[in-house]
């Protein structure tokens, strides 16, 4: 009995990534990656290699070649949406911090 072992959901969606091209959509493919990537990253933020694109030593030079490029290529994507959600998660506590704490309005006039 052979198990494989459980994926995480960045994983998942790299392996889908790399499989084939994506179906046709009214966005650019390049925006709905990093948009997908980004979803995943809220996740897990950590990059793994799919399974599809590791390197064995049945492979040709050819096919390593390759493999490496696909994996650099994943890899930039990753690092760029992993750049826009800590950004993202920046810009959401500054603005947090700059609306909240409202201050009491203090009655003006003679204390007890």
């Amino acid at each position: 009995k052979s198990e494989a072992p459980p994926q995480s959901a960045s994983s998942e969606l790299l392996s889908d990534l790399s499989s084939g091209p994506a179906p046709p959509s009214n966005t650019s493919s390049s925006s709905s990656t990093v948009s997908r990537l980004k979803a995943a990253l809220r996740v897990d933020s950590e990059f793994q290699i799919p399974e599809a694109l590791r390197l064995s030593p049945t492979d040709t030079e050819e096919t390593k070649v390759k493999k490496r490029r696909k994996v650099k290529a994943l890899k930039q994507k990753f690092k760029a949406a992993h750049g826009e959600v800590v950004q993202e998660a920046k810009v959401a506590s500054w603005q947090s911090f700059k609306s909240g704490g409202k201050k009491k309005k203090r009655k003006k006039g003679m204390k007890d």
